[in-house]
């Protein structure tokens, strides 16, 4: 879509692009107030590694730095540049809030900011990242509603790419060990994107 107007892929309102993606994520408590995580796309062409500390912890708020790098797995990854003249291999800083409103209701903003480690694309000015959720308990069940923002910065203005999507979903702890997350994104407003129909679907697994 182009500012989110939808236009059909060659020009043809009927055609319809459909895909399916999976992944594997794995994180490790180091300290009490530091984690690490990988993640590793489930074609193996690339893996994501990053950090979160948490620097600041009451009864009512929690904060925390975080940042990582995405990195293709391709032989010739490090210096492959897209059409755009962009690298997709990049880092980022971020940080993140949760406000406990109650014993049972949360607020969840964060905030990132990545770019390419290598470009040759001198108008790309990196990707910003903003999600907000809400996300109420009731017993082991979790109910969650929020939004998702992304913004391809570009200082041209008709080279930039924009999304803004409500995601709805929630979360299912039926054991100690393991946790279920799903979602429905519904994308509400876009720029040079794709507007999407899709299912997301989490298992995390805790080994002790």
């Amino acid at each position: 879509s182009h500012e989110s107007k939808l236009i059909g892929i060659d020009n043809d309102e009927k055609n319809r692009l459909a895909s399916t993606d999976y992944g594997f994520r794995f994180t490790y408590g180091i300290y009490d107030n530091l984690e690490a995580g990988l993640a590793l796309s489930g074609s193996m062409d690339g893996f994501s590694a990053g950090a979160k500390y948490r620097f600041f912890a009451n009864n009512s708020y929690e904060f925390a730095f975080f940042g990582g790098v995405n990195l293709s797995t391709e032989e010739s990854g490090t210096y492959k540049i897209d059409e755009k003249g962009i690298n997709q291999n990049v880092g980022g800083i971020g940080l993140v809030g949760r406000k406990i409103l109650s014993e049972n209701l949360t607020l969840d903003l964060d905030v990132q900011y990545l770019n390419s480690i290598s470009r040759s694309n001198d108008n790309y000015s990196g990707d910003l990242l903003v999600n907000s959720e809400i996300g109420y308990y009731l017993d082991k069940y979790q109910f969650c509603a929020g939004f998702s923002y992304s913004n391809s910065m570009n200082k041209i203005n008709d080279n930039s790419e924009q999304l803004l999507s409500l995601i709805l979903g929630g979360t299912i702890e039926t054991g100690e060990d393991f946790v279920l997350i799903w979602g429905f994104p519904i994308d509400l407003y876009g720029k040079n994107q794709l507007k999407r129909t899709g299912f997301l679907f989490a298992l995390t697994l805790t080994i002790n």
